[in-house]
């Protein structure tokens, strides 16, 4: 699974100074397109590919795709080894806030950079509770996404006058959470979408410069709801188990990485389910809540091509 977090320029800004007069999502939508509608019917078992793709709704970034291949192999035979991937990637280099391309300025006023990973679905650590489809809710509901962006501490760091715990690394201290939460997840409706352990945090782009261990998708029902499981007020003991239960989290996490995100709402059946996928569609799915770029012609004049 191909993971990338985008923040886009205002205009895109190509490094040979050529290029068309776009906006930075829309030089990069012409890359995005030639991936979703290119290069994924053209691999080997098209049928189990994934394209997913979901706008946020807070300033962490401004868009999300998750995209499934067959194999590594077939990635870099597909996508990087292809005779126009040149020719495609200069639109998103130009499109996308990269490291490589970002000016002094960017830097100071504190934008954030896109960040790409390839990564691998994971379904052992994944209570099993959590792996179930979402319930049926109640039509005013409006269910999303929660992406956790974790990256673990080496120690898990308890609070100092907790002398109960025992000691942990930061990777336990999560799974000590993952464990001890599934079941009170569950009641209030909480699935797990996908969880994803990062393999290769740093894109050929070089747009990585923060380093995630985990991606998690998190399906929760509403706000509404999300707050009522924190408040503990559907069954009794709820908000003693949560306070007992989150420490383990909190310690597992380095807060001045990690951090969590509210993908845009939808209608529950166009959320992703990674583990229960027997009626999920293997098509586009689109959320977004602001309007797409309008599709521009890919079609590029020979001497753009590099063979």
């Amino acid at each position: 699974y191909w993971i990338e977090l985008l923040n886009y320029r205002n205009a895109a800004v190509y490094e040979d100074g050529g290029g068309l007069s776009l906006s930075g999502r829309e030089a990069d939508q012409i890359y995005q397109d030639w991936i979703r509608d290119t290069i994924l019917p053209s691999m080997t078992t098209n049928e189990d590919n994934y394209y997913y793709e979901s706008a946020f709704r807070d300033p962490s970034y401004e868009y999300m795709i998750v995209i499934r291949y067959p194999s590594g192999r077939e990635f870099y035979d597909k996508v990087w080894k292809s005779p126009i991937f040149e020719s495609m990637i200069r639109h998103r280099r130009a499109g996308l806030l990269l490291p490589s391309t970002s000016n002094k300025q960017e830097e100071e006023n504190g934008i954030k950079y896109s960040t790409m990973m390839a990564t691998k679905l994971s379904t052992n650590d994944v209570p099993v509770v959590l792996q179930q489809p979402p319930p049926s809710m109640d039509s005013n509901n409006e269910p999303f996404l929660f992406l956790h962006l974790v990256h673990f501490n080496d120690q898990a760091v308890y609070p100092n006058d907790d002398n109960n715990r025992e000691d942990r690394t930061g990777r336990e201290a999560m799974k000590k959470f993952d464990k001890d939460s599934a079941s009170l997840k569950s009641r209030y409706g909480i699935r797990a979408a996908g969880w994803f352990d990062v393999v290769v945090p740093k894109a050929i782009t070089a747009s990585s410069v923060v380093y995630y261990d985990e991606v998690r998708l998190e399906y929760v029902p509403s706000l509404s709801i999300w707050g009522s499981m924190l408040g503990g007020t559907q069954q009794e003991g709820d908000a003693e188990l949560v306070s007992q239960v989150w420490i383990h989290r909190e310690a597992a996490l380095e807060p001045s990485i990690s951090r969590s995100a509210i993908l845009a709402t939808s209608e529950v059946e166009s959320l992703p389910n990674w583990y229960n996928r027997e009626d999920a569609p293997t098509t586009v799915i689109t959320i977004s809540t602001t309007p797409a770029p309008t599709p521009i012609s890919t079609t590029l004049p020979p001497t753009m091509m590099i063979v």
